[in-house]
């Protein structure tokens, strides 16, 4: 009897020495909640590893996104703890920054970086999970030893999700979770400048220009091949960097590698910039017409390389004046003027709009913030002219304003009192807007 009841005392013993621990601990992990602002107590069965079906899975995403819309932190960090493990969860990033910017929850950057591995190559999120790691392991502090190997193991990794044959515009291609270059280089901008451009709070980079620039320069590396948003990404950090002059000589190595994306940027530079070079200018301005009209890609701005090579050959700016190529390349420009206004259908065409932006700029030689641009007022008023042309054929009931405004700018009275007159005649919003115009007119003639 004495030794059955001692086998009792022994089991109870341990039963005991078990819950107290158990007890032990699981307080000690709701202080360390609570104190980072993001439990509840009074909700802790919330707080658990959860593996839900799909449809549960899309239910929390939805119900996460919305807290995160309304500012709901607590709530939405109750939610992201429970789930920030599965693999489907959509905002493991978003929770895991608020820990870096400290604006929702104390700064944690232990914290973050344990969420932030749960990541997987699958989801969108993944170079954002790795380039922050990067980051975070290279800054160190808040609660994180530096380490700077992780953080090159983490950058290695960043860059094998890189597709250089990908399409530019393309962030992230989900058959083989891959990225693209710009993804990269936007990246790279993000942790140079921080929380400064982020949507969201949570959506932030803590600041860190040296791995942002690391980032950038392998990046341009791998491909020359960088789209127009990217570019201008890359020549941000080099003027904040007060490097002009490198981001001068990268224009000429990328497009000699042939990125024809930085052809208008670096021509304007050789023609207008402090390292003038009007013949080079003309090459690379030149050059990048021929490619566009052979059916290349990297550019949406056929029109506008033709019509100033045709503006250079007319005034023999960097080459030779030579009508018979100005006049083929202006028909060229105006070509791809009316292809683009037809893929517009009857919407109020972007593409004739952009006609007279650029036959403005020719005409007054400078853009709207007083830079100077290849002139021609010849050939700026004959584009002028083709834009109203290609309004009236495909977008007659809804006017062309950036007509009006060159008009009024340019102080031709009599074109726009024509212009007016017709717009009138068959659009509503003008019929008010041009009586109004008469009225200012006749008001002002009498002083």
């Amino acid at each position: 009897m004495k030794k059955v009841f001692r086998i009792l005392l022994y089991v109870f013993g341990w039963a005991l020495f078990l819950f107290i621990a158990f007890f032990i601990l699981s307080q000690g992990y709701l202080e360390y909640n609570d104190q980072k602002g993001y439990y509840d107590e009074s909700k802790k069965e919330t707080v658990k590893e959860t593996v839900p079906e799909a449809k549960e899975i899309k239910e929390v995403n939805k119900k996460a996104l919305e807290l995160r819309d309304a500012e709901k932190w607590k709530e939405f960090a109750e939610l992201s703890e429970a789930h920030y493990k599965n693999p489907d969860f959509n905002f493991r990033f978003a929770y895991a920054t608020a820990f870096v910017n400290g604006k929702e929850f104390p700064k944690d950057y232990r914290r973050a970086v344990e969420i932030l591995s749960f990541d997987v190559p699958k989801n969108w999120s993944y170079h954002k999970s790795l380039v922050q790691l990067a980051n975070l392991y290279n800054l160190g502090g808040e609660g994180l030893e530096k380490d700077s190997a992780k953080s090159n193991e983490c950058f290695d990794k960043f860059f094998a999700n890189v597709k250089l044959e990908e399409e530019n515009s393309i962030i992230y291609n989900k058959d083989d979770h891959s990225i693209s270059i710009s993804t990269v280089i936007y990246d790279a901008f993000y942790i140079y400048v921080g929380h400064e451009y982020c949507t969201y709070p949570a959506d932030g980079f803590p600041v860190n220009k040296v791995l942002g620039v690391k980032i950038m320069q392998k990046a341009i590396e791998l491909t020359p091949l960088v789209d127009l948003n990217a570019l201008a990404v890359i020549e941000n950090i080099y003027k904040k960097e007060g490097r002009q002059n490198d981001y001068f000589k990268l224009q000429g190595e990328l497009f000699d590698k042939g990125n024809f994306d930085v052809g208008l940027d670096y021509a304007y530079a050789l023609l207008f910039g402090k390292h003038k070079d009007e013949a080079r200018g003309f090459i690379v301005m030149k050059k990048t017409a021929d490619f566009v009209n052979s059916g290349g890609k990297n550019t949406n701005a056929e029109p506008w390389y033709n019509t100033y090579v045709a503006v250079m050959y007319k005034n023999g700016i960097g080459t030779e004046k030579n009508i018979q190529e100005t006049q083929k390349y202006f028909d060229k420009a105006k070509t791809y003027y009316e292809r683009n206004a037809k893929s517009e259908g009857s919407s109020y065409t972007m593409a004739v709009e952009d006609a007279v932006q650029t036959a403005a700029l020719i005409y007054f030689g400078k853009n709207s913030r007083g830079k100077q641009r290849l002139h021609d007022q010849d050939l700026g008023l004959e584009l002028i002219n083709f834009a109203d042309t290609l309004t009236e054929k495909y977008a007659p009931k809804k006017g062309n304003k950036e007509l009006i405004e060159f008009y009024k700018c340019a102080k031709m009275e009599d074109k726009l009192d024509e212009l007016y007159k017709r717009y009138a005649a068959r659009i509503p919003k003008y019929k008010g807007e041009y009586e109004r115009y008469l009225k200012a007119k006749e008001e002002s003639d009498k002083k």
